[in-house]
């Protein structure tokens, strides 16, 4: 009786090890969708399943054509990503592209990305850790809005304009560096940062 209670707890176990480890498992370029772009010359990321998990490393290629955009709302709300590594093939970042990804820690942006449109990252509450590239002049309005985790903030040395609210309520941040390349800051774009100490 022993033995059948011990071998009924194992199996149980191995089944509990076996589901956790299938939760955790990456994402991967079979979570995202994808359209050719209108010159058709390109594929822009479309969609990703709101299942995706984990780490996810957008290719920079599809079908033989480069991934060129990241799409409208593509990563909308899919608060299961703690990750996404954006390729260097990747030249726009369109509206709420990754608004409401509320597992995100950390993003770096290519230099290879010129166009990052309004509430790009809005409302990625843990997101700590933002990287922009040298190839953005703009950081949209409400780029980075209730990213109320972001302390540690690198901005490229071709911004030239920071938008209307692009940092708004960001509570954590303490420090910002500006290039000197920067001629307009926005209405509100630190509105709501209680902590920031330096510009």
């Amino acid at each position: 009786m022993l033995k059948k209670r011990l071998l009924i707890t194992t199996i149980i176990l191995a089944a509990v090890l076996v589901l956790n480890l299938l939760m955790i498992q990456a994402a991967d370029a079979d979570d995202l969708t994808f359209v050719l772009n209108e010159a058709q010359t390109g594929y822009e990321v479309h969609k990703c399943s709101p299942n995706a998990t984990g780490m996810l490393s957008i290719p920079e290629s599809y079908n033989g054509k480069p991934v060129v955009a990241i799409g409208r709302d593509a990563f909308l709300d899919c608060t299961r990503l703690t990750g996404v590594t954006i390729p260097s093939s990747v030249t726009s970042i369109s509206w709420y592209a990754f608004s409401g990804c509320t597992g995100l820690t950390s993003i770096s942006i290519p230099d290879s990305v010129t166009s990052m449109d309004w509430f790009a990252f809005a409302g990625c509450t843990r997101l700590s850790s933002v990287t922009i590239g040298n190839g953005v002049t703009c950081i949209d309005a409400s780029a980075f809005a209730d990213c109320t985790a972001l302390t540690t903030l690198t901005v490229g040395k071709n911004v030239v304009t920071i938008g209307w609210s692009a940092f708004k309520n960001c509570s954590n941040l303490t420090t910002v560096t500006l290039p000197k390349a920067v001629a307009t800051i926005d209405r509100y774009a630190f509105y709501g940062c209680d902590r920031l100490a330096s510009v």
